[in-house]
């Protein structure tokens, strides 16, 4: 029941329509609810979580591309991921689900240009004035952590990134991309090099051909 209620209560805060619920219609009550739900013995059990996502996204609609959901940073970040990480060390360390994220997002986050890529492609929603504040958020989430496994989606995961990142061709069009496309005005002067080229060589060809003759 208290499962339940916690999902209704998401439910109706995404749809801004409480309905006809006397409690719930009071928006200060919300909040208070809300806030509630960071303290450890208030937290929604993650076999729940699980199922509705696997019930709302089963395997056959997933797609061998790295999707992240979009997430807020503001204020409250550090206070719920701390909570959420030290419920995990307390009742479930072989099976530390956020903490394996927050470890993920630590990787992926190192200094300010890191943020800024993941603002960029609308990964990472900031609230917080400095994209510095965001690094030393994430990298400082698991400093007296003492993770004892680590989920084996996450490990294939990273395995198949790094693979997909030391493949020869990849390597070579990430780095065009990098040189020679890294703005929409280096973009279209490396194509009408390349176009010039061509032309060139389509002439030079021509040119042969014709003295052969």
């Amino acid at each position: 029941m208290d499962a339940g209620f916690i999902i209704e209560v998401f439910i109706m805060s995404h749809q801004k329509d409480h309905g006809d619920d006397a409690k719930l219609t009071q928006h200060w009550l919300v909040s208070s609810i809300l806030q509630d739900l960071c303290l450890l013995e208030n937290k929604l059990p993650f076999f729940v979580i699980e199922e509705l996502f696997n019930r709302a996204f089963p395997d056959e609609c997933r797609g061998h591309i790295l999707e992240i959901p979009q997430f807020l940073v503001d204020d409250s970040t550090e206070l719920v991921f701390c909570n959420m990480i030290t419920l995990e060390e307390c009742h479930y360390p072989y099976a530390a689900c956020i903490t394996d994220y927050a470890l993920v997002l630590d990787c992926l986050i190192d200094t300010q240009k890191d943020v800024h890529l993941l603002v960029h492609k609308k990964i990472l929603c900031s609230y917080l004035g400095d994209t510095d504040d965001v690094a030393l958020l994430f990298n400082g989430l698991l400093g007296n952590v003492n993770q004892l496994a680590f989920s084996t989606k996450y490990i294939d995961i990273c395995q198949r990134l790094n693979g997909y990142c030391e493949d020869h061709w990849h390597k070579l069009w990430a780095t065009l991309r990098h040189d020679y496309c890294h703005t929409p005005c280096q973009t279209v002067t490396s194509i009408a090099a390349m176009i010039l080229i061509l032309l060139t060589v389509v002439q030079t060809i021509f040119s042969i051909l014709q003295f052969v003759k």
